[in-house]
C-alpha cells in the first residue's frame, strides 16, 4: 500500500451561504494564496460562467488545476454532472483533496490525461508560484499524456465546456471536433495573445460567436462562445 503525506493547510470560508474548504500546499502560489485568504481565484470569472450555465448542464472543465472553477460550479450553479481534467502530477493531489474536502461527486475518471488534437507525450512546466500556469511541452520521452477528446467526450452529452490550457487551446479545440457538432455547447475559452488571430479564425469557421469577452490578465482574454443562431 503506498501513502502519500501532503504537508499543507486547511482553509475554510464561508461563501453565498455556504461552507467552502481548500487544502493549500503552497500558500504564495497564485490560486492556492485566494484560497489561503477566504476567496474563491477569479471570482469575476466565474460569475460569467455562472450566468451562462443552465440548472442540469454538465460541465466540462478542461484544465481543472485544484478544484477552482469546478468546486465553485458544484456548489452554486445546480450541473446535472461536473467532469474534470487535469494531467498535472503536481495540482491532481489537491484537486482530488479539494473535491473530497467539500463533499462533492465530481467526475475524476480523465484526471491524469490532458486534451489535445493528436496523442502526445508531454512534460509539466510551470513557474513556481502558480501551478494553474502550467504548460504541456510535448517531449519523446515525456510521461504525461495528451489524448485526442473525442475519444473520451464525443459520444457524451456535454452542454458547457471551460477550457484554460495556457497556449493549448486550439489543440483541445481540434481535438473536440466531433463532441462541439454533436453537443454545439457553450464554451469558457481563455486565449493566449500569441494565439488570438489562429482562434478567432476557428469561431467563425466553426459557427461559434463571442457572446461575452473580457480581459483578466495582458497576455491573455477571456471569451464567452456559443453557437451562431441558425
Amino acid at each position: 500500500m503506498s501513502i502519500t503525506h501532503v504537508p499543507g493547510v486547511l482553509t475554510e470560508f464561508s461563501h453565498r451561504g455556504r461552507q467552502v474548504r481548500f487544502f493549500v500546499k503552497n500558500m504564495a502560489d497564485a490560486v492556492q494564496n485566494f484560497h489561503l485568504n477566504g476567496n474563491f481565484y477569479e471570482a469575476d470569472t466565474l460569475s460569467v460562467i455562472e450566468g451562462y450555465l443552465r440548472p442540469g448542464d454538465v460541465f466540462l472543465d478542461v484544465g481543472a488545476n485544484v478544484g477552482n472553477h469546478a468546486i465553485y460550479v458544484a456548489l452554486y450553479c445546480q450541473p446535472g454532472e461536473v467532469i474534470v481534467v487535469e494531467p498535472n502530477p503536481e495540482a491532481i493531489p489537491l484537486l482530488r483533496a479539494n473535491l473530497a474536502l467539500n463533499y462533492l461527486v465530481v467526475n475524476t475518471q480523465h484526471v491524469g490525461v490532458g486534451l489535445s488534437d493528436a496523442p502526445r507525450q508531454v512534460v509539466a512546466q510551470f513557474p513556481r508560484n502558480n501551478l494553474g500556469a502550467a504548460r504541456m511541452v510535448e517531449q519523446e520521452d515525456g510521461r504525461l499524456r495528451l489524448v485526442v477528446g473525442d475519444e473520451l467526450f464525443a459520444d457524451r452529452k456535454i452542454d458547457f465546456i471551460k477550457i484554460d490550457v495556457e497556449g493549448h487551446e486550439l489543440g483541445v479545440l481540434n481535438g473536440l471536433k466531433r463532441t462541439l457538432a454533436a453537443n454545439r455547447p457553450t464554451i469558457f475559452l481563455e486565449i493566449d495573445t500569441a494565439n488570438r488571430d489562429a482562434v478567432f479564425a476557428w469561431i467563425e469557421e466553426h459557427g461559434y460567436e463571442v457572446a461575452h469577452a473580457f480581459r483578466q490578465y495582458t497576455l491573455t482574454q477571456n471569451v464567452i462562445l456559443r453557437p451562431k443562431a441558425g
